[in-house]
């Protein structure tokens, strides 16, 4: 139905063809973690090479109940991290926690951002980055 109703009028979008943004706004990713000390700070760590000087933010979720998490996300000396307490025992259910980093990513009064859920164990690629700026940006210039 799509093939019809929408690529019909419209040519079919990818992000690998969307044009380099700019000036890319601040990233938001939310990383939701429970019992995650053996995969947290190598994660973070590699986002941050990865990512270089790009302008971002990663909320980082933990639970009260797991202070080795916490401690693995305390490894890690980057201003753009940001530790967030769940005042719950955890675990909870992954929107719980990802309801806690969204209240944290609007009290750090952070506007005009979007945001990505990551797992705690993946790797993020620098492409990434790169195509949601300029998504983000098509979708600025389209308003």
């Amino acid at each position: 139905m799509r093939a019809i109703a929408v690529y019909s009028r419209y040519p079919r979008a990818f992000a690998d063809s969307l044009p380099a943004p700019v000036k890319p706004g601040r990233i938001a990713v939310f990383v939701p973690t429970w019992d995650e000390s053996a995969v947290i700070a190598d994660m973070l760590r590699s986002t941050i090479k990865r990512w270089g000087d790009a302008d971002y933010r990663i909320f980082v979720g933990f639970y009260t109940n797991d202070p080795l998490t916490e401690a693995a996300i305390g490894q890690v000396d980057d201003p753009r991290i940001e530790a967030v307490l769940v005042d719950d025992k955890g675990p909870t259910t992954k929107a719980d926690c990802l309801n806690r980093l969204y209240d944290a990513l609007v009290a750090a009064e952070c506007r005009g951002i979007m945001y990505q859920m990551h797992q705690a164990a993946g790797v993020w690629q620098s492409e990434r980055v790169t195509r949601w700026c300029s998504a983000r940006l098509q979708c600025e210039r389209s308003l």
